[in-house]
């Protein structure tokens, strides 16, 4: 009987799969694949496949799976049309309940135990941007006025903020 911990997205692991495979088979088919952790407090989905595309891979934290999982098929489908991230930036075109998502490049050893999949598949650590929600008035966990309530659902795997740096003009 097929598993799927009361998400409607069928479990992998519960139904004997083996991990590495499906992997590999998910990138080869279609290109990339998403690995949903269901029973992690807080749930969370990962990519693996766009290091194909030189591109980081994506995780996301306490979102129900289905909702993460489609905002994981929007930023691979967006990295496939050319797309590209970069760490700090603040996306409107998709948004989690109607509120925008940051992109941050998740600490590279933090990240690590999160990942493993995608390590194991590459056979080395690949970069990984962590999209963050905003909480229901569209604040991010480093602005002010964030909703602390809504920390445990989203660890914070990434630092400080990019500076933004000034070039001066040419004289």
């Amino acid at each position: 009987m097929k598993h799927d911990h009361g998400t409607g997205i069928e479990c992998a692991a519960c139904n004997g799969e083996d991990p590495q495979e499906l992997a590999r088979t998910f990138i080869e088919k279609s290109g990339f694949g998403i690995f949903g952790i269901f029973d992690a407090k807080p749930m969370f989905a990962y990519t693996a496949g766009l290091q194909e595309l030189q591109h980081p891979e994506f995780l996301v934290f306490g979102l129900p799976l289905k909702v993460g999982a489609s905002l994981l098929h929007y930023v691979y489908n967006r990295v496939k049309a050319g797309r590209s991230w970069v760490d700090g930036e603040i996306d409107t075109s998709w948004t989690v309940g109607g509120l925008p998502f940051a992109v941050r490049k998740a600490d590279n050893v933090m990240v690590r135990q999160y990942v493993v999949q995608v390590d194991v598949y590459y056979e080395r650590p690949v970069p990984v941007f962590q999209l963050v929600w905003s909480d229901r008035q569209g604040k991010l966990p480093w602005e002010k006025g964030w909703d602390t309530a809504f920390d445990k659902f989203q660890p914070v795997l990434y630092g400080a903020l990019p500076a933004i740096v000034e070039i001066p003009p040419v004289a």
